[in-house]
């Protein structure tokens, strides 16, 4: 996971053959790539989308708060157990209910993340997929 202020993320998630998801969020815009089935998606990171895509109903900016130990707006609870500098354990309730974990090994501050790495995820030859599908996609992992 990487992140830039004010809200561009992008969450790679590594299978036993190279990157299952490779998702970005940059301007407003979702773009998840799924190499392994040489698919896209392309939205809008809203709420909802990132609630029914990666089933964690947060805006970009919300994630990057939590990962900074700053509690976003709207949440049923929030604990953070930090380490020297910064959160090493993050637990949130969501607004639905949900619960998230987060366990922040070995975070990087510097150096900073170049913008490069909030740019689309090379997908030359992939198939644009709908917002259901990719959720298809992902939830067979």
């Amino acid at each position: 996971m990487a992140f830039a202020r004010p809200s561009s993320l992008r969450i790679e998630v590594p299978g036993s053959r190279g990157a299952e998801l490779v998702a970005v969020a940059r301007g407003g815009m979702l773009t998840a790539v799924f190499p392994p089935e040489r698919a896209i998606y392309e939205g809008p990171a809203s709420r909802a989308t990132l609630e029914y895509l990666l089933g964690v109903g947060l805006l970009p900016e919300e994630v990057i708060d939590l990962l900074v130990g700053v509690e976003p707006p709207g949440l049923r609870e929030y604990r953070v157990g930090w380490g020297p500098a910064l959160p090493e354990r993050v637990v949130a309730r969501l607004r639905d209910g949900a619960e998230l974990e987060l366990l922040i090994e070995e975070p990087l501050t510097q150096p900073a993340v170049p913008q490069v790495a909030f740019d689309a995820p090379p997908h030359a030859g992939y198939r644009p997929v709908a917002l259901s599908e990719a959720r298809e996609l992902w939830s067979r992992r």
